[in-house]
């Protein structure tokens, strides 16, 4: 089912894997504050929740470098849109704490 050329298939994987790789990041970050190995006392405001939301955008690097060596370009189209999406919603929502 994953090996087809389609953009729909993109789309839905670019969408899902941002939002179930976010919820595992979120549960270790919340496993280590609550084991007491890192705290968010020394960080930025909303440090982890970026950092998370960050991580979770990138994980889409992985599909689209597998369907790219797959040559599959529709695919790739399809999980690039929702990455750009999430990348332009991630700094309308975090990028103000950065720029100032």
């Amino acid at each position: 089912m994953l090996k087809k050329d389609n953009f729909w298939l993109g789309i839905a994987l670019g969408i899902i894997i941002p939002f179930v790789m976010y919820a595992i990041w979120q549960l270790f970050f919340d496993q280590f504050e609550s084991a007491g190995v890192m705290s968010d006392e020394d960080m930025a405001d909303n440090f982890s929740e970026r950092t998370t939301a960050l991580m979770a955008i990138a994980m889409n690097a992985i599909p689209l470098t597998l369907y790219n060596k797959m040559k599959f370009i529709n695919t790739m189209r399809g999980v690039i849109l929702p990455t750009a999406i999430y990348v332009i919603a991630w700094f309308i929502i975090y990028g103000r704490h950065l720029i100032g």
